[in-house]
């Protein structure tokens, strides 16, 4: 090869990674929010945008007081407990349902309207029956989450293939061994995939 060709010569492979290519894009994303955030506080006025070094400062003096870190423990203290109930009867429901096909025919259109219901359409009535304290905030947090886990779980056992079942069945199994040694272990990509979908419900 001469001079003149190493000169030319490039590297044939790409000048940036992957990886770097989709830091980039977010970064750029987030510029771009900001951008548009800083805009409509500009053009709207801050009772419709607060600008974001507004923010930024007040974030910044709750953080100094201690009140920020109160503020979370309390939001995650009720999302814990709410998610956790949810994702408890939202796993229990469907297991009992499949027991009784005229059970699941008979429930599952009041499951399917409960959920059209607004959820914070309920908040004066709940606090009429709870009070104004935690109870009323994990309701409305198991009602968020609820449906996403029972879906997921009531599609999973939907999924699960009958040959399975049958044949455990012939060899002496019982309901018990059935229920968690194939349906379980045969949903749990729909039960994991809920609870990925459910969990952010459960914070906001």
């Amino acid at each position: 090869m001469t001079t003149a060709e190493q000169v030319i010569a490039v590297p044939s492979g790409p000048l940036l990674s992957h990886k770097t290519v989709v830091l980039l894009g977010r970064c750029f994303f987030g510029i771009l929010l900001l951008a548009g955030w800083q805009w409509g506080a500009d053009s709207f006025g801050s009772v419709f945008f607060a600008p974001p070094l507004a923010v930024l400062q007040r974030l910044w003096e709750m953080t100094a007081s201690g009140e920020v870190f109160f503020d979370i423990w309390a939001t995650l203290y009720v999302s814990a407990i709410g998610f956790v109930i949810a994702v408890a009867s939202g796993l229990l429901m469907p297991f009992v349902l499949r027991l009784s096909p005229r059970l699941t025919e008979a429930v599952q259109p009041y499951i399917f309207w409960s959920q059209g219901v607004p959820k914070y359409a309920l908040a004066p009535w709940l606090i009429l029956w709870f009070g104004i304290g935690d109870v009323p905030k994990i309701v409305i947090v198991v009602t968020q989450t609820f449906y996403v886990i029972f879906y997921n779980v009531f599609a999973g056992i939907r999924a699960v293939d009958q040959r399975l079942i049958s044949t455990a069945r012939v060899m002496g199994a019982s309901e018990r061994v059935i229920a968690k040694e194939v349906i379980w272990k045969s949903l749990q990509p729909f039960f994991y995939a809920g609870m990925k979908i459910a969990a952010p419900h459960a914070v906001g």
